[in-house]
């Protein structure tokens, strides 16, 4: 489905799916520099992935719920994991060693992060309330954000600057260094949220709305991608590193591939027979992402990277 006359490095290639044997998958995410990724499953473990190589290689164990989400630290030391248990758990990557366990939410955990030095981890709540944990302190707690008046989805991290989507319909952006926040109303429940890396604007996901791109100055909405299907679920959305394509996942058994200028689909991904595509994970580097529906992992790149 590519423009005629234009030759793109897309990942369009599905180089393999494999199942991870953690029942089905809520979350995958590649490590800092994306030679591996990790999955969190119902079966309350996180598991860590050569994915190109279908390779399990740890899996980490103590988690009491479902793990909804997890992260990698920047140096890849670390990970994050969060979900029905409402501990967030630090675990240490080469000896699968149960570093800290963060108590305090009083619902299940949606998303959690690092911060750019791995001397803080995040954490956002059903509850509605999203904590900064020290991982240097005793005290354990650095800061509250409580502003939500609903569940908080998502969470994304560039330097000083947060950026929250809530199902009270909000998208907030806090400037901790600078003491301000900035709310959108976005009209629905707002699912997934990136900081550009030009740190100019949000690409933000909500549920049966288009993916906008914001404009973190003013509010305005710059772009807005429309095709793919996110009625139920929480859906999650990115941008590739040649910052010319918007992806996102579906719940018609596609993964949508926009261009980020002309707003048109551009490709699609086929994942019959699955329907919901709740989770992608988008190569830091390279044009390769990672999907994941019912207990399955989807691994794509593109020809180039083959």
């Amino acid at each position: 489905m590519l423009s005629s006359g234009t030759s793109r490095n897309l990942p369009t290639t599905l180089v393999h799916s494999f199942c991870c044997n953690q029942g089905a998958l809520r979350t995958v995410r590649f490590n800092n520099d994306g030679n591996y990724c990790l999955t969190g499953g119902v079966d309350k473990t996180v598991a860590l992935w050569n994915p190109f190589k279908a390779t399990l290689l740890h899996s980490y164990t103590g988690c009491g719920g479902e793990i909804r989400a997890v992260s990698s630290s920047g140096d890849n030391s670390m990970i994050i994991s969060g979900g029905t248990d409402k501990i967030a758990t630090i675990f240490d990557v080469e000896s699968g060693k149960l570093l800290k366990r963060f108590r305090g939410h009083g619902s299940w955990i949606n998303s959690v992060a690092f911060d750019d030095e791995s001397s803080l981890a995040f954490s956002a709540g059903q509850e509605g309330i999203v904590y900064i944990w020290d991982l240097r302190d005793r005290k354990e707690i650095a800061q509250i954000l409580d502003e939500a008046n609903d569940a908080v989805l998502c969470i994304d991290i560039n330097g000083s600057q947060i950026a929250t989507g809530s199902a009270d319909h909000r998208m907030r952006l806090y400037d901790i260094r600078q003491g301000k926040l900035s709310i959108v109303d976005a009209g629905e429940s707002v699912t997934d949220v990136h900081i550009t890396d030009d740190n100019e604007c949000i690409l933000m996901a909500s549920m049966k709305q288009s993916i906008k791109v914001i404009d973190k100055s003013n509010g305005q909405i710059l772009a807005d991608y429309k095709g793919h299907s996110n009625e139920e679920f929480q859906i999650e959305c990115g941008i590739l590193p040649s910052k010319d394509e918007v992806v996102s996942g579906s719940e018609d058994g596609f993964v949508y591939i926009y261009d980020f200028v002309a707003m048109n689909i551009i490709a699609k991904l086929d994942h019959s027979p699955a329907k919901f595509i709740h989770s992608i994970t988008i190569h830091p580097k390279k044009a390769a992402l990672i999907t994941s529906a019912r207990d399955r992992v989807f691994v794509w790149t593109s020809d180039d990277n083959n």
